[in-house]
Order: C-alpha cells, then structure tokens, then sequence
C-alpha cells in the first residue's frame, strides 16, 4: 500500500537529518585535520591527503546512500500505485494473487507473479495506461529520472554516467555524489515540494 504524504514526508526528514548529522561530523573532522596540519602533526602530506579523503569519502557514500534510498522509495510507491492495474492487465498473464495461485492447477509459490517483477519502463507503462497520463507531464519527476538513471551508474558502472542516454554529449562523465545534490535530490523529490499533473 502506498504511504501517505505525511509518512512519505516523515522518510524524507529522515533523509535529511542524516545528512545534516554527516555534515556536522565531517565538519569537525576537516576542522581537526586542518588544526593537526598547521601544527605540524602529520609526519608526510600523504598522511593530510589521506585523512582528507577518508572523510571527503564519507560525505560521498552519504550522498549515494541518500540516492539509493530516495530511488528505492519512489519505486516502492509507484509498485504500490500500479498494484491495481498490474491485478487486472490481461496483458501481464497470472497466477498475480494468492487466490489465483490457489485456483491454478499446480499451485507453487515460485509461479505468483508480483508487480515489483516487473522493469521499471513496464511500471511506468502499466500506470500510464491505466490511469491515462504521462510521467512526462507530472512536474519534478525529471528530477526523479535523472536520480534513477545516477543511481543506476553508480551501482552498475562506477559512477560512469551513460553516455549513450546523457544529455550533455560526453563520452566520459562521472555522477556527482555530494552532499549538495543528495540535499536537492531531498528537495527536488520529497512529498513538500509541489507537484502538479497536466493532463
């Protein structure tokens, strides 16, 4: 069942305080790493450069641990939104509930069909279908694509955007996980922001 706005809001203000606790560690700890440079106290600069990354690194998996949640919810809500329709498409053949299953022949638990099976362009088909819109007329979720497609790179192509469906024409460009864009992502996505469907 989909959440309602004010828990899916709830999640997203989860989202945010933990970004808001990872920036004020790392804050403290660049401020630290900074004090031990001007005393003297590292014995090489690689040692400095190493404790630099180490936490400029933290703020990166933050950023995409936001990324993978924000991408997990919205997909989780939209599986919910075309639960019905996935139900009674013809198309999309069954057993898809647990009464069909039971009715089937040889009922096996591995044989029920469930809406999360499917691709994500068969998710968006199936609600546009049904509900008679397009995706490309709901406002913001560009921003929702473009994360999916980041999330996509990163967990498939080491953060290598795909050039073959980017925009900006590069062969070789990497996906930006910091802690600004995970805050727009926040923003950009979350139940606050306003949407509106011009159908």
């Amino acid at each position: 069942m989909a959440l309602l706005p004010i828990l899916l809001e709830m999640q997203f203000m989860t989202y945010k305080k933990f970004l808001d606790h990872v920036v004020s560690g790392t804050s403290i700890e660049f401020n630290e790493i900074e004090r031990k440079r001007e005393n003297g106290e590292y014995y090489s600069y690689g040692d400095y450069e190493r404790e630099v990354e180490f936490t400029r690194l933290s703020q990166e998996i933050a950023a995409r641990a936001v990324f993978y949640e924000v991408n997990s919810l919205v997909e989780k809500q939209l599986q919910d939104i075309a639960q019905k329709a996935w139900v009674e498409s013809k198309k999309h053949k069954g057993p898809k509930s647990i009464y069909e299953l039971i009715k089937s022949s040889n009922p096996e638990l591995k044989d029920l069909k469930m809406v999360s099976d499917l691709h994500f362009e068969q998710l968006k088909k199936i609600i546009e279908e049904y509900y008679n819109f397009s995706f490309k007329d709901v406002e913001g979720f560009d921003h929702y694509w473009e994360l999916r497609k980041n999330v996509n790179s990163l967990k498939h192509c080491g953060g290598i955007k795909d050039f073959r469906k980017d925009k900006s024409n590069k062969l070789i460009e990497f996906v930006n996980a910091s802690i600004d864009i995970a805050e727009d992502t926040i923003e950009n996505t979350s139940p606050s922001s306003t949407r509106k469907c011009n159908t």
